[in-house]
């Protein structure tokens, strides 16, 4: 493990030394964290930036920095992250970006206020109010 993490961040990180209290638990979460880097519903970078609103949202500090460090890996530019916050008074957001990005903020409150029909009969893919689901995020516009 921490071979890994350094090879892998630089650093063993502190989530990783906690897990390494019971094998059961960090073999479970590692193989859970690599399945979850193998789907691919969605470019990368509007994954970060996903991750990004979510970080700022919930006010995760750790997240937001560790998912800077990601997203410049993934070739994401410096003046997306930074704006995250502010990303529906911002230009640099394409209109799928700022799809994803509300969605990504409706998913994270608490209740969610993103619903799903199912029946594609709203005009974005089954998804109301105009929020992103992973069918209607992956389209170019």
């Amino acid at each position: 493990m921490y071979g890994w993490s350094r090879r892998l961040h630089g650093e063993v990180l502190e989530p990783g030394r906690a897990m390494m209290h019971n094998q059961r638990v960090l073999v479970s979460v590692l193989r859970f964290e690599k399945s979850v880097e193998r789907w691919s519903s969605l470019d990368t970078q509007l994954t970060d930036l996903a991750c990004a609103a979510v970080s700022a949202r919930i006010g995760c500090s750790w997240c937001i920095d560790f998912g800077w460090y990601v997203a410049r890996g993934h070739g994401l530019t410096e003046s997306k992250p930074a704006h995250v916050a502010d990303w529906r008074g911002c230009m640099v957001f394409s209109r799928v970006e700022r799809r994803v990005l509300e969605y990504a903020e409706g998913m994270t409150s608490t209740p969610p206020t993103v619903t799903v029909t199912g029946t594609g009969t709203d005009g974005n893919g089954g998804v109301s109010a105009g929020r992103p689901h992973r069918r209607a995020a992956g389209r170019a516009d």
